[in-house]
């Protein structure tokens, strides 16, 4: 049962964050999730629980997630993990200085946090359903190798978010060339018939 919509669906949230008392309330959810977080059902419930209060995540709910996560313990991430693991492609795009910042604080508490938290952003960073037409790379892909080329050349090799965005481009590229095999094995088979 889904009582905010089915599965997969997107749509508009229940916009805790339009609120007056919206980012205590949601400091209030998050400091009330870190006691549970490592049940592995409670977070996948949680993420799903801010991603209906709070979707598509805006700058107000950023501020108060960067905010909270100052506290920097591996819980602490863990959440943030989480929530970020189902916040959707568009986040990547329209976070960067979140992301940087976060996957440093990451680095910092531990190898773990910050593989976790890599894995997660990377993970939403290529969901999404892909359409274009077929033979040519999805348009989805050609902004995500654009973005993290973007990123990868303002950014030393020693920054947390070089190995994300080194990775985020590997899996663009890969997705690029599949696409384009795709059409001229297409066009052979065109010229063939």
């Amino acid at each position: 049962m889904y009582p905010l919509g089915r599965k997969g669906e997107e749509r508009g949230s229940l916009d805790l964050m339009s609120r007056a008392d919206g980012p205590l309330l949601l400091r209030t959810l998050l400091d009330r999730a870190l006691g549970r977080i490592e049940d592995y059902k409670f977070s996948h419930r949680f993420a799903e629980l801010m991603k209906s209060l709070c979707g598509p995540y805006g700058a107000s709910f950023v501020a108060t997630l960067e905010n909270w996560l100052a506290a920097g313990t591996a819980s602490h991430f863990m959440v943030v993990t989480a929530i970020l693991r189902e916040a959707g492609a568009l986040f990547i795009h329209s976070n960067e200085g979140f992301i940087a910042r976060a996957l440093k604080g990451a680095r910092c508490v531990g190898t773990r946090t910050y593989r976790d938290l890599s894995s997660a952003i990377f993970a939403t960073g290529i969901r999404g359903v892909r359409s274009g037409r077929p033979g040519e790379p999805f348009d989805a892909d050609v902004r995500l190798k654009e973005m993290a080329e973007q990123r990868l050349e303002r950014i030393a090799n020693s920054d947390a978010s070089y190995d994300l965005y080194h990775a985020l481009k590997d899996h663009a590229d890969r997705e690029i060339a599949h696409q384009l095999e795709e059409g001229r094995k297409m066009d052979e088979e065109d010229a063939d018939a």
